[in-house]
């Protein structure tokens, strides 16, 4: 038949058929070699796979998080919107100083009536 055993071409190992055949130790601890390569390769390909869908699945997550979170502001806005838009109608929308200064005028108003009143009983 030929010549048994493993050759190389071109950085390519080469088993001949009559290797395989016979038993040649080499053929089955490079079998056995690429055999082992196959199976860590499937799992690291199975490993991949699951940290894909992993980040798939964090992405969709965020993406959800981000447009409640758009929704939410966006919400609040509108909220803020109504809240001023109701304080300027009940002319809430004043400093502290002002209302200072509205409460004393007010005083001053009920002083000046309240000394009318007196008056007008004597």
């Amino acid at each position: 038949m030929g010549s048994c055993g493993i050759r190389s071409t071109n950085g390519v190992k080469a088993v001949s058929i009559e290797a395989i055949y016979t038993g040649d130790t080499r053929v089955g601890t490079m079998s056995s070699e690429l055999g082992k390569k196959i199976e860590q390769l499937e799992e690291e390909k199975i490993w991949l796979g699951l940290d894909v869908d992993i980040h798939k699945l964090e992405a969709e997550k965020l993406r959800k998080g981000k447009n409640k979170a758009e929704e939410d502001l966006d919400s609040l806005k509108t909220d803020y919107k109504k809240l001023r838009v109701s304080i300027k109608t009940v002319s809430l929308g004043k400093t502290s100083d002002q209302w200072r200064q509205e409460i004393e005028k007010e005083e001053a108003r009920a002083d000046h009536w309240e000394k009318k009143f007196q008056d007008v009983r004597v």
